[in-house]
């Protein structure tokens, strides 16, 4: 899909099955980048409010994020959003590298979207080739890691 108001960015929009959350994967021929950007919480969508209501830890998911130390918790809502929409975004952003004959990735989200944007940025760095320039940045993010030192997020 072109984004008609920015005349340069195309971009495709993955919404995870529970409609709590959007991403937008595009590129950005300006910065060579492949772009990711999560949308924070939206008080108008309950799903989006019950995401960042599920608090309880839960320990990281092995099948997600391998090799990462197995008594790392995170916040539940925030897993679980991230596990429904992460091989959708895995899939955009490997399309949008290959397309593009880029290496350079950011990730971006506010509040909601900043914990996945955190989230994203771990798994992607584990699931890309280690020649990506990775790079995360978030706003108002909200607590994720909750109890391994070093993951402290």
């Amino acid at each position: 899909m072109f984004c008609a108001s920015c005349h340069h960015v195309t971009t495709r929009i993955i919404t995870n099955t529970s409609r709590a959350s959007l991403v937008y994967v595009g590129f950005d021929p300006t910065s060579n980048s492949v772009i990711v950007a999560h949308q924070g919480t939206d008080p108008s969508n309950i799903e989006s409010i019950l995401v960042d209501a599920d608090f309880v830890p839960d320990p990281l998911d092995p099948e997600i994020f391998p090799g990462l130390p197995s008594d790392i918790k995170v916040h539940g809502g925030f897993q679980d959003a991230h596990a429904r929409s992460a091989p959708q975004i895995l899939q955009a952003v490997q399309n949008e590298l290959t397309t593009r004959n880029t290496s350079d990735v950011l990730v971006v989200g506010h509040s909601l979207g900043g914990a996945l944007a955190l989230l994203d940025g771990v798994f992607l760095g584990l699931e890309l080739p280690s020649t990506t320039q990775l790079k995360v940045i978030t706003y108002g993010m909200p607590r994720v890691s909750l109890n391994h030192p070093g993951y402290q997020y």
